[in-house]
């Protein structure tokens, strides 16, 4: 589909640019020559493309730092892929933090990091739900979080320091 291409060069324009809201800005509502996000994602609601608008729209409003828009966005957007899935439910609690509703985002980090198990985004949203879940009071489940990150991914980037947050963690508990 041509429109799609269009509008995802917008966005992988604007994701290495410097004046990005512009971009994406085109992305979201294309050129007026060819659609945007936003016009595919209604027109071809129901369809993959349609389905996957709704991916990019979420990722170009959180890069444009409208939360409430990212959310509803990456909201409509269903994906059984190992890794889309989970980043976009993690985008979801990214947003959530940045609006500083962190028992939403602690939801979504755990959605994100049970959605499927993959040695990327698995511990990525792990150590996201332990952050945040040792701020919202649930420092048992933040200990479960950690532990697993050292156990289950020792070699992913979040396991190098996680000792520390195994250490905060406990002394919370304690």
């Amino acid at each position: 589909m041509n429109d799609m291409y269009t509008a995802q060069t917008y966005f992988d324009e604007a994701v290495s640019a410097t004046n990005k809201d512009s971009l994406f800005t085109l992305s979201l509502n294309g050129d007026g020559a060819k659609y945007g996000m936003l016009d595919i994602a209604e027109t071809y609601a129901g369809t993959k493309a349609g389905n996957l608008a709704n991916y990019y729209a979420g990722m170009a409003y959180m890069n444009m730092k409208d939360y409430a828009s990212a959310i509803e966005y990456l909201n409509a957007f269903d994906s059984t892929d190992d890794v889309l899935g989970p980043i976009a439910k993690g985008g979801i609690g990214d947003a959530f933090v940045q609006l500083e509703q962190l028992e939403d985002a602690y939801d979504y980090y755990v959605q994100a990091a049970q959605l499927k198990t993959n040695n990327y985004t698995t511990p990525i949203y792990l150590n996201k739900a332990g952050v945040i879940g040792l701020k919202v009071g649930k420092a048992k489940k933040a200990l479960d979080y950690f532990e697993s990150i050292k156990t289950d991914f020792p070699d992913s980037p979040e396991a190098k320091n996680i000792d520390v947050f195994i250490g905060k963690a406990q002394a919370i508990i304690n």
